[in-house]
């Protein structure tokens, strides 16, 4: 009997529907029999509406065409709406019209003639789709509680109807906050269908928040006080339920939660322990096992491991790091795609580029898209052991392309590294590789008065491309002048100036240390330009520029650096100018390490220069260095180079006083004086010298120096005399 039910009153609320739709179609046939001409603009945009909405390929296609079709309000349009909502074989199309007039729901004197649409939505209710139903009852709100609360209590009441068609009406009913809603569903309660009692047991605790154990004669007190309430105060009452309701929930979720972290944080303790105990064979079995998990958690243990693991990334191991970049989870991906970055060697760029295609998630992509550069950079770079097509590249070139261009600096900086990094391996065709250049030189002027943030990047990319060989001359046309404009920045701290200077360098050393003088970047307010005019003033400078360089030797913060250059300097000066500054350090109160390296430089110049007196004139005073400092290996040094060069010793020679006087020093500790003499008796002569008087020398330092108990002790080996 039911059953029976069911059909006559699905075929009496569906009979008008077909009506008022075969009216439509048949208006609009009419419409066309008569067109003698080409269809109208209306005619052809229904025509694609009506394809977009029973066969666009997304939902979104879908619910627009509705809610144009919605917005014409004319009967073609209308009979197009109500033919989707009665064709059960399309339900996409049938879903599409409920969300679009929920939509407005809220705007109910937009949509003319609602009333077309009421006996669709209430067949919509006899069916066996949860989705569905949820969607026509939430759609039935765009009428007012008058016109449909006969029909829906009819529907839930009727004991001819199948028990889920109640339960859909009762599921529509309780959508509308009203009091009579509430004596419908507590008149069901008692219903002999068990579950059509139960349903309106839950609708009455799910809408009305009355409790699901009240008594008979409590829930007859709440029912009088619903009596008394209006519709806004029956809401209002409502909301605050339903609020208190949601704050209970979210404090259980909050402790479940916390719990559930509690436990995994011990488990993963308990894992590391584990790990940290085995030996390499056996942490790759447990990496295995763990990127292989259905837990989450473990597999973000095992991703998180994987670049300290201390053996080789096995098939079976490479093959579940490959397979996490596309897992259901997105912190999954992310690790993944992270610890990519760094196994380059895996050959990972095919799999990360149709993941990256895939994507929707904005971080999880980025993630991807920086380990496909690093992908493709290892693959390309000369010797690699990975043949990866040169399509990867392109396509990797292409979407960096895209992401340059983005308004996100984020993005945009990302792009540029990656066109950086893979034009940097000089393997792109000039005509290519002037295009890149030209998109970095147009991104960076479209964002010259919009946003800092994606500035520094652009020219710290395009900074790294000027030194490549094969695109110097482009980048010297297409950047430089964005470099030299960029140094005019009055912001030193977002890194602009930086970029800049450092591409100036890269492209010609000479001009930009030229262009640096001029503007006098060695007092510029920046640590980091002032860093790269010292630097490249090392690399290009001359004479011209020990002044200055010799005045920050002392300055905090430069001091190193500007030694460094003024050292590389003087390495390409003469002896007797190494020795000049030398001297006028010493004079300024240079420091005795500086001015000692420049006197061993000075001498080594002499040497090369067969300049004897400055030689010999630059190592007498190194020798009183190393005699204060009682450096023995050192004196030895320089007394060997001077018995060589005079072949023995004369009468009052410099050098023999110098080292006398030491010996003779009362304060110099006499076991120092024994080894400096033992040193310089092992000085070992050419082949064929004799050396008398240096002979004669040592023999009376011995007497005259070396207690009798220490005169046996044998000479050192010659091998250890310095011959700095």
């Amino acid at each position: 009997m039911k059953r029976i039910g069911l059909i006559i009153l699905s075929g009496i609320l569906l009979w008008s529907t077909f009506v008022d739709v075969s009216r439509g179609q048949t208006a609009i046939a009419e419409t066309a029999s008569t067109e003698k001409t080409a269809p109208s603009e209306s005619d052809l945009q229904l025509r694609v509406l009506r394809t977009a909405l029973f066969q666009g390929p997304t939902d979104q296609n879908r619910l627009d065409a509705v809610l144009v079709l919605l917005a014409r309000q004319d009967r073609e349009a209308r009979a197009v709406l109500l033919s989707a909502l009665i064709a059960k074989d399309t339900p996409a199309a049938r879903r599409a019209v409920c969300l679009g007039l929920i939509r407005h729901r809220g705007l109910i004197g937009n949509i003319a003639n609602r009333d077309d649409f009421l006996e669709p939505l209430l067949g919509m209710l006899m069916t066996d789709s949860p989705e569905e139903v949820r969607l026509a009852s939430e759609a039935l709100l765009v009428f007012e509680f008058d016109q449909i609360s006969t029909r829906l209590t009819k529907l839930a009441q009727s004991t001819d109807l199948e028990a889920q068609i109640r339960v859909n009406a009762m599921y529509a009913l309780q959508l509308w906050p009203e009091k009579e809603v509430v004596s419908v569903l507590i008149g069901l309660l008692e219903d002999p269908d068990r579950e059509v009692a139960t349903a309106s047991r839950k609708a009455l605790v799910d809408a009305f928040g009355i409790p699901a154990t009240v008594d008979p004669k409590t829930l007859r007190g709440i029912v009088t006080q619903l009596q008394a309430k209006s519709t806004s105060q029956i809401m209002r009452d409502l909301m605050l339920v339903q609020r208190d309701q949601a704050a209970f929930q979210s404090e259980r979720m909050r402790r479940i939660e916390a719990e559930r972290d509690l436990w995994r944080q011990r488990y993963l303790a308990v894992l590391d322990r584990d790990y940290i105990g085995a030996d390499e064979a056996t942490k790759g079995k447990i990496l295995i096992e763990k990127l292989g998990s259905e837990l989450t958690a473990e597999k973000q243990w095992a991703l998180r491991k994987v670049p300290g693991f201390p053996g080789t990334i096995t098939p079976e191991m490479r093959v579940l790091l490959l397979a996490a970049v596309s897992d259901p989870d997105r912190e999954v991906r992310i690790d993944a795609a992270r610890v990519l970055a760094g196994k380059s060697a895996l050959d990972p760029a095919e799999t990360l580029l149709n993941q990256l295609k895939q994507e929707r998630d904005k971080e999880v992509g980025l993630a991807i898209f920086s380990a496909l550069g690093e992908a493709c950079f290892f693959a390309f770079s000369p010797g690699s052991p990975i043949k990866l097509d040169s399509s990867i590249r392109d396509e990797t070139l292409n979407r960096a392309a895209t992401y340059l261009n983005s308004s996100d600096p984020l993005v945009a900086s990302l792009g540029a590294e990656v066109i950086a990094k893979l034009m940097g391996l000089n393997s792109l065709t000039p005509e290519k590789a002037e295009t890149y250049l030209k998109m970095m030189a147009e991104r960076y002027v479209k964002a010259r008065n919009q946003t800092e943030k994606i500035k520094a990047p652009l020219l710290s990319s395009m900074a790294g491309l000027a030194s490549v060989p094969g695109y110097k001359a482009k980048a010297s046309e297409i950047s430089r002048p964005l470099f030299v404009e960029a140094l005019e920045s009055p912001d030193s701290a977002n890194g602009i100036r930086e970029a800049a200077a450092t591409g100036l360098v890269a492209l010609d050393k000479s001009a930009a240390l030229k262009l640096f003088r001029e503007k006098n970047l060695a007092a510029d307010n920046s640590a980091a330009v002032r860093r790269i005019m010292i630097g490249v003033t090392g690399e290009a400078g001359d004479a011209s520029d020990l002044d200055w360089l010799a005045k920050k030797l002392a300055a905090n913060g430069d001091a190193e650096p500007a030694w460094q250059a003024f050292l590389a300097i003087m390495n390409r000066q003469g002896a007797n100018a190494v020795y000049t500054w030398a001297s006028q350090l010493a004079e300024g109160g240079s420091n005795a390490t500086q001015y000692r390296e420049l006197l061993n430089l000075a001498a080594t110049k002499a040497d090369a220069e067969k300049n004897e007196n400055l030689a010999a004139q630059v190592r007498l005073l190194l020798l009183e260095i190393h005699l204060k400092a009682a450096d023995v290996p050192k004196v030895s040094g320089v007394m060997a180079w001077r018995l060589l060069q005079q072949k023995d010793i004369v009468a009052d020679d410099p050098f023999i006083t110098k080292v006398e006087a030491w010996l003779a020093t009362p304060d110099v500790d006499s076991d120092k004086k024994t080894t400096l003499i033992q040193t310089l008796a092992g000085v070992k002569k050419p082949e064929g010298a004799e050396w008398p008087n240096w002979t004669a020398k040592l023999k009376g330092w011995e007497e005259k120096f070396i207690p009798k108990s220490d005169t046996n002790t044998t000479n050192p080996p010659a091998s250890q005399v310095s011959t700095s």
